[in-house]
Parts: structure tokens; sequence; C-alpha cells
């Protein structure tokens, strides 16, 4: 009883903590997912407005050098030094030069490490002063001249520094005429330095990215080296500044919240400048450690989890017992009324359903009560008619499973049968039963069939159906036993067909018997009449002639000693004969019936000759009686295999010293099952496909014959298919008398199979 509230008890425990749990899972998904878009709008917002500010400054400075270069091209004493130059006789110029390359390394240094290198060229871009050795990179086109022009950010690995070419056209104040260039290589140790310090958490940095996707400065990777990815670089491909999560970028980081800014001023110089290129300043993070708050929020709420789940567990608990106890005594109470207890008046004070629902419980109770004592005594009544009748009665279910036994077959089969098949608690045969129509639904009249038992019982069966009134369907069976009516109908039987086979027998044994013992003794007289010192041979046929004309009249004599009363009373002439011999003289007498269907038949048996006491000439006629049937179902081609042997000490009959085992096997198509405790009756005949059975007296001769020896014979199939005939005797018939305990041996001592050593 405790168990189904128990059971109800944990539904309402697992319904209560469900509904906690995926509230509370409901409630931190949305906190997870609200609080991580607001975290990506924040963190975005505070990038873009960071990349926006660190690109200003790039713009800055590079506009502060761009501007330094266009002052020192404008600048009067700069101009009139060249000018001088270019109107001094060739023989001054080298110390005009001087003085020109003096001022500009003056410049130089006042610049503090700003400038790489100054160079000066003329109109025609031949280099008149020049701090350093000028690369070739920088003396280009002679669109230089004419403009303003800004190279790429370069890179220098070995002294790892940053630098930018600016060229500035100087013109003559006066006429306005090109004169020549002035091309300074600034330092950009102030770009690296502002991307540089940018830093946001454990992995927030700041990149200055060119628009080719290259990453010009990085503080993580050498510059130049790396490229963002293209996906990224279609989403800065925008002249504003913003943010976005970039889903793959030149790091290795998916995910990662990347906030970006254009410099201004590699869009305001055009095209030519910058190699064509346009330059942003990225922000970015890592997720891991972008993400990192919400990541220690969810940690936390996981730590403290458990907590929650074991205080919504108790209080699921404690309103599961609030809700169940008056259930569960409603419950209690209604199995007791199941089992036809008498069950008090149940008090239940909750002031709403259940308490109504109690009383009415306690009304129907009481009705219960009143109408289990009426069919209790109906029951009782028709208990006591049933249980009165002489014959068995059953009562079973449409799937012929036993719902109630009468009184007789209580005591046969006990209450144990009560749900189990009719068929398994009475050991019928057939199943369903021949003549046993069960099918739900299908008008059936009562009727009357006979079935048999495992155990030999034959029982006439009444067999009725009843419809119920909950529209199932009973079927009610009396069992009449008739077995020893039947048995006595069989003895009635046989004892009409023995007698007509006696008659048979003695007209048969009266005309064959004498024809037989002439031919014998004619045989007898020419053989020993005549000479056969030079042929064998014909000697040979003259023994085996006789020999077979012998067991003519064995066979002859086999059949009127089956048809006595008991084999007891069989006469028995024991000898000592080889076992060897006496199958060779039957194999000799079948060969041309396994001839005919080209049969192998192979003999197995101890290397020592084994002699046995019995009767000879019985003994032989079971010989042929196994083999006859063995050709008759052997396949054509087939293999015979006989074997013999002594079998070994039995420890269960210690008298006995030795017997006979001996087996013949087929490779016919065996012997059904259910048969194999048949074979051996009289008049038992089984037609096997084309294959047409004899009278039914060869095995049964073969039992009495074994029977009469106190020996054992049985049938059996092989695994792979085909028959086996074994039977087991005494090898001194002379000790018959100490076997006396020898004919109940169990067959399960007896190998289906015996192994037979040659």
């Amino acid at each position: 009883m405790g168990k189904k509230s128990s059971g109800f008890q944990q539904k309402i425990i697992i319904a209560l903590l469900g509904v906690g749990l995926l509230s509370g899972a409901t409630a931190l998904l949305f906190s997870y997912v609200s609080r991580t878009k607001a975290l990506e709008d924040t963190i975005g917002a505070n990038f873009e407005r960071l990349a926006l500010d660190t690109a200003q400054k790039v713009d800055i400075i590079i506009d502060r050098k761009i501007r330094d270069t266009k002052s020192l091209a404008a600048s009067p004493t700069f101009i009139n030094q060249i000018k001088k130059i270019r109107t001094s006789p060739t023989s001054t110029r080298p110390k005009d030069n001087s003085e020109l390359l003096s001022y500009i390394k003056r410049y130089q240094r006042e610049r503090e490490g700003d400038i790489f290198s100054v160079t000066l060229t003329d109109e025609k871009d031949n280099i008149i002063a020049a701090t350093e050795k000028t690369q070739p990179h920088y003396q280009s086109k002679k669109s230089l001249l004419e403009r303003l022009f800004t190279s790429d950010i370069d890179f220098d690995i070995a002294t790892k520094t940053f630098s930018m070419m600016i060229s500035a056209p100087i013109t003559d104040d006066k006429s306005g005429e090109i004169i020549g260039s002035l091309r300074e290589l600034h330092n950009l140790k102030e770009v690296f330095g502002i991307i540089d310090k940018v830093r946001i958490g454990k992995t927030g940095h700041a990149d200055l990215v060119a628009s080719d996707g290259t990453l010009v400065v990085c503080p993580i990777f050498p510059g130049q080296t790396h490229k963002i990815s293209e996906n990224l670089l279609r989403e800065l491909s925008i002249s504003e500044p913003g943010w976005k999560i970039a889903v793959d970028e030149a790091e290795g980081r998916r995910d990662s919240i990347i906030g970006f800014s254009p410099v201004k001023t590699t869009f305001e110089l055009g095209e030519d400048n910058f190699l064509g290129k346009n330059l942003y300043v990225l922000i970015r993070q890592f997720p891991e450690d972008a993400y990192s708050p919400t990541y220690n929020l969810l940690w936390h709420l996981l730590i403290i989890a458990p907590t929650g789940i074991g205080i919504l567990l108790m209080l699921s608990y404690f309103v599961s017992q609030w809700i169940v106890k008056p259930i569960k005594e409603l419950s209690d109470s209604a199995e007791l009324i199941g089992y036809g207890q008498p069950d008090p008046d149940i008090k239940i004070r909750t002031g709403d359903e259940i308490e109504r629902l109690a009383d009415t419980f306690n009304k129907m109770a009481k009705d219960l009560e009143n109408r289990f004592e009426d069919i209790k005594l109906e029951r009782d009544k028709l208990n006591t008619i049933m249980d009165s009748m002489g014959d068995g009665l059953v009562i079973l279910d449409k799937d012929l499973r036993i719902q109630h036994l009468n009184a007789k077959f209580m005591d046969l089969y006990g209450k144990e049968s009560v749900g189990k098949s009719c068929r398994d608690v009475f050991g019928i045969k057939d199943a369903p039963c021949k003549g046993c129509t069960a099918g739900d639904g299908e008008d059936v009249k009562p009727h009357t069939f006979e079935a048999v038992t495992n155990n030999g019982i034959t029982y006439l069966i009444t067999h009725s159906r009843i419809k119920n009134k909950d529209g199932t369907t009973s079927i009610i069976e009396i069992f009449k036993d008739i077995t020893e009516r039947k048995r006595l109908e069989q003895q009635l039987l046989q004892s009409e067909r023995l007698a007509a086979l006696s008659q048979f027998s003695s007209t048969f044994a009266h005309d064959l018997k004498n024809p037989v013992i002439a031919i014998k003794k004619t045989i007898e007289m020419l053989r020993d009449s005549s000479n056969f010192s030079g042929s064998e041979t014909l000697n040979n046929v003259y023994t085996d002639l006789i020999s077979t004309c012998g067991l003519l009249l064995g066979l002859v004599n086999d059949v009127l000693d089956i048809h006595q009363v008991s084999y007891k009373d069989l006469p028995m002439i024991y000898s000592h004969f080889s076992l060897k011999q006496a199958l060779d003289e039957v194999v000799k007498l079948l060969k041309i019936e396994a001839e005919e269907k080209r049969l192998h038949i192979e003999i197995e048996g101890n290397k020592e000759e084994v002699r046995v006491e019995a009767d000879k000439r019985r003994i032989q006629r079971v010989f042929i009686n196994l083999l006859t049937n063995a050709i008759r179902y052997s396949p054509p081609s087939g293999k015979i295999k006989i074997s013999f042997q002594n079998s070994s000490y039995d420890p269960e009959y210690p008298s006995r010293t030795s017997t006979l085992l001996f087996s013949i096997e087929d490779e016919g198509p065996g012997i059904i099952q259910s048969d194999l405790s048949k074979v051996f009756d009289l008049f038992y005949r089984k037609d096997i496909g084309e294959i047409k059975s004899g009278t039914g007296l060869g095995l049964y001769f073969c039992k009495v014959v074994i029977d009469a020896h106190k020996g054992r014979i049985w049938a059996d199939n092989k695994k792979n298919g085909g028959a086996v005939f074994n039977f087991e005797i005494p090898i001194s018939g002379r000790d018959a008398n100490d076997y006396k305990d020898f004919n109940s041996r169990r067959p399960e001592t007896f190998s289906a199979e015996p192994e037979i050593s040659s």
C-alpha cells in the first residue's frame, strides 16, 4: 500500500522539482543571454570609442609630421639657400651644399630622433643634400616633385622601428616655380607607443591595420607579418567608426568583440598616398577575457545551485507530504476492501474536495461490503455443487488459462495450477486440444472430444462456452477419465488382431516350415554327396544356402513365438558364438538389397574377437530387422555404420561384469521426436514420404528378444541427420538372473550416440 503512495509522492516531488529547475534554468538562460547581449553592447561601444580616440591621436601625429615637412619646405631661409646653390658658380657649389647640409642636419638634431633622414633634390630630382644614404625607394617619380606625398608605413625588422617618408615640393616664393623637393623619413615611435599603450584586461589591445588586411602595427605580432581575415576586412571597409563581433580574425579567435575607427588622414590625402591604402585602428579582446564577468557569474551560480536544489527538494518533499497524506489513507482503505477485509470509516478533515471524496468513499465501502456478502453466499453454493462432481471441472479464459478447478482436480494438480495453461498443467499433447474452440465472439455449441495427456491418461472432455457480463468469454470443460475404457478397447482390438494373426501364423508355419526343411535337407545331402576338392566357391555356395535356410526356419519360429502370452515364456537357446561371425552372416544375407541401393555397410568393433553367450538365432534376427530398416530408409549411395564394443564398468551395477553395446546408424530422414518411444510398440507403422513402413512386427520382436536377454533397446536421432538404434545385453547369458533390475534403468543413462572404438 505504501508503495503506490510513495510513487505518487515521488511524482509530486519530481514535478515540483522539475518546475523549479525549469524556471531556474530558464531564468539563468535569459539572464545569461541578456547579460551577454548587454555586455557585448557595452564592450562594443567602449571599444568603438577607444578606437576613435586612438585613431584621432594617430591622425594628429601624422598630420603634425606632414605640417613639419611642409613648414620646412616653405621656410624662406631654406628656399633662399636652394636658390643660391642653383645660381652659384660651379666652383662655389660644394661650399654652398655644405652649408645647406649643415642646416638640415641641425634641423634633424632639433627633432630629437623624430626624423631618421632628410633629403633635398633639385627640380630634376637630383639629390642636392642628404643626411643619410638615400634609399632607391624614395627616389621615384617626377610627380613627387609636384605635390605632397606620403609613403606607406614601413617596419625595419633589424632595428624594430616604424618609419614613413613624407615628400613636399619646394616652390620659388616669387615665381611659384618648383625648384626641388624635401623628403623626410619620419620615426613613427609615437604611433607605436599610442597603439602599444592600449591595454584592456589580460588580452585586450589595439592594432593599426591597412585596408589590404596587413597588421601594420601590432603589439603581439611583428609589424606587417600577419593579416586579418577577409570576412573581418569586409566588415571594416567603411569610413565611420563602429564595432563588430568577428566570426574569425587574424589571431585565431572566434566571436571576438572588435571596435574600429578609420584614420581620417589616410582618406583625405588621396589614393596616391600611403600606397593607395587606408589605415584603421582596431580595438579587440579575446572572447574568454571579454566574457569573463559572465563566465564568473555562471560559475558562481553553478556553485550555489546545489544549495538551491536542496532547498527546493526539501520544500517539494514537505508540500508532497501535505498533499499525499489524505490520498494515501484513501488508497490504503481501497486496497483493504480489494482484499476483502472490513475497513473502518475514514476520517479526513481538509475542508476541500478530498474530504467530500472520503465521505463518498465510506458510503461506497459500506455498500460493497453488503454486496460482497451476497456474492460470497452464491459462490459458496456454486463451489459446493462443482466440488460434489465425480468428474474434473475446469473454468478457462479465452487464452486457455485455468481460472478455477473443482475439488477433484484441485487434489490432483494443486492450487498452483490456477493461471497456467491447461495444456501445461494436464500435459495434453495437442495444443490446443483438437476440437477445443476458444475464439472470442464465436457461436460454438457445446461438444465433446477426447484428449490424451503425456502420462497416458485419456479424458473425454465436454466443452462449453459462456459469455461473461463484461463481454469476455470463459470456457467450462468437464474432464471424464476414460483411460481404463480405452485400455480395454485397445486390448480387445489387439486380442482380435492377435487371434487373426495366430490363425495366419499356424497356417503359415504348417505350409512353409516343411518345404524349407526339405530344401535344407536336400542341399545338405547334395553337399555331402559331392566332391568339392577343386571348387571352394561351390562349397561356399552350398554353405550359404544352408545358412539361409536356417535363418528362414528361424523366421518362421519367431513369427510363432512373438504371439505367446509373455516374452518370459519365449524359449531361449543359449550358446557361445562369435559376434563378428554372426554379424557377417547377416550382412551377407542382405548384401543384394544393399547393393541395389549402392549402400556401403561399415562394421567397427573391438580388435579382439568378441564372444557372447546368447540365443544366436534370435540375436541374428534382431540384426536382420535393424539392418533391413536401415537399408529401407537410407538414401541411395549412403552409408550404414554398425559398431559394437564391451561397455565400461558401471558402479550402479557392480555385480554385472561386462555387457555388449551394439549400435547401427543410417543416413535416412530420422524419427520424429514424439515417435521415439513408440517405434517398438506392436503394429506401430509410420510411412515417411514415399517409403512404406513394414508390418509393425520387426522392431517389436527386437524388443521382445532383447528384453528376454535382460537387455535394453532404444532409438534416437543423430545430430547431423539419420537414425541410430542401440541395444545392450549381458555378454554372459547364464548370469541373466543377476540383472533383474537392468530393465528399470533410466533411458537417460544411455548415450544417444555411443562412442564406438575400432
